[in-house]
């Protein structure tokens, strides 16, 4: 069965999207976007932007936050003091330390995510997405991202 939906401020849905926010939304996969948001810190702090490392847990008070970073290949922790912390680690960590619990149903289905290259055109018409979802309905699911994105 082939379901074809438009989501993520694409298709049928821009114009509506366009009105929420200040540029007209996108689906990226981490694959491309990664290396643009590097180059883009490297290029605003030269020297600052750390790979192979974990945030850990945070502190904070009224002249900021603390974080505690893991360093992977040392295996050793070391503190930032900053004003603020961008949480953007899907509530794994950030979230706990502030005593901030995820509400509703997690771990909705394990996936994997594949990057191919390879015509789909005899089983796909009409080929505007940027992913496709193919599930099992006992198995994984497997996200499968075009390599021209």
């Amino acid at each position: 069965m082939l379901i074809k939906a438009d989501i993520m401020g694409g298709g049928r849905q821009a114009a509506q999207q366009d009105l929420k926010g200040v540029t007209h939304a996108t689906n990226i996969p981490q694959l491309r976007l990664e290396p643009i948001l590097a180059r883009s810190a490297r290029e605003r702090n030269p020297a600052r932007v750390l790979f192979h490392h974990e945030f850990v847990s945070l502190t904070q008070n009224a002249d900021g936050v603390e974080a505690v970073v893991l360093d992977r290949s040392a295996g050793t922790q070391f503190h930032v003091r900053s004003k603020y912390l961008i949480a953007a680690d899907g509530g794994k960590n950030s979230g706990p330390s502030l005593g901030v619990n995820m509400i509703g149903p997690t771990r909705l289905w394990d996936y994997a995510i594949v990057y191919i290259s390879a015509d789909f055109s005899q089983y796909i018409d009409d080929d505007t997405s940027v992913m496709r979802i193919i599930m099992h309905p006992t198995r994984l699911a497997c996200s499968i991202m075009p390599a021209a994105c």
